[in-house]
């Protein structure tokens, strides 16, 4: 069996200050403060599009107005321990619909699923390359990999394989709370496919976004996956 995967990316240079003011008013009190607490305007701006973007394409998914989608963000690791709170996974309610959202630069990302586990993330492509990142986030497999690559594709290598740990962490809703250096997401060099993590089983797959950025999905399957990926400039016109 092989399950559908919908991808959308963006960049959210082409709003108006006038489509961003529609954009807000499609979000709900939790969306609107969290931009609010952005300091500087350009995250803002990635920020409400993002989430508006996230609203358009579920909308069209489960076919509920935009601004009227209810989510639960729910931690359940919160929760576990009589603490919940809504910093965790956003979910819809009383929907099959899986989601994921990933913003990086000037690059938005939406993925969307049917009933599976999904997470996406984008890198900008040197993002991750300062002193310590790869003892915290790589396994010695993955820093020896980065070691023997030529010195210009190292930063691309590093950068792809941080969104592929990410994207899984994402998919687990477990997020940083997993330690990544015990997350194998096989050769920078090489084609994805299955990943197998404590916490499950998860097909990946890079994304082609361009030069500047590095992308993954991962959904929690042991089946293979079609990954489509969209323009979402449309989207966010109508």
């Amino acid at each position: 069996m092989t399950h559908p995967i919908q991808v959308w990316w963006v960049d959210p240079a082409i709003a108006s200050k006038t489509q961003l003011c529609g954009f807000e008013a499609l979000l709900d009190r939790h969306e609107r403060a969290a931009a609010a607490r952005l300091l500087r305007p350009v995250d803002r701006i990635r920020y409400v599009l993002s989430h508006a973007l996230l609203r358009r394409v579920l909308s069209d998914v489960v076919r509920i107005p935009p601004a009227d989608l209810v989510f639960d963000r729910t931690c359940v690791r919160c929760a576990a321990i009589d603490q919940p709170n809504q910093h965790g996974k956003p979910r819809l309610v009383n929907a099959r619909c899986q989601f994921s959202l990933s913003r990086a630069g000037s690059l938005v990302l939406v993925a969307t699923t049917m009933d599976l586990e999904i997470g996406i993330d984008g890198e900008e492509v040197g993002a991750t390359d300062f002193t310590g990142f790869d003892d915290v986030a790589l396994s010695r497999l993955e820093r020896r990999e980065i070691d023997q690559m030529p010195s210009s594709q190292r930063d691309r290598g590093r950068a792809q394989l941080w969104a592929r740990k990410e994207a899984v962490l994402k998919a687990s809703g477990w997020g940083l709370a997993m330690d990544p250096t015990l997350i194998l997401v096989g050769s920078p060099r090489q084609a994805t496919g299955a990943v197998t993590t404590s916490p499950g089983r998860y097909q990946l797959a890079d994304l082609d976004v361009g030069p500047v950025h590095a992308a993954s999905v991962a959904v929690e399957t042991g089946s293979t996956i079609d990954v489509r990926v969209q323009d979402a400039a449309e989207v966010l016109a109508h």
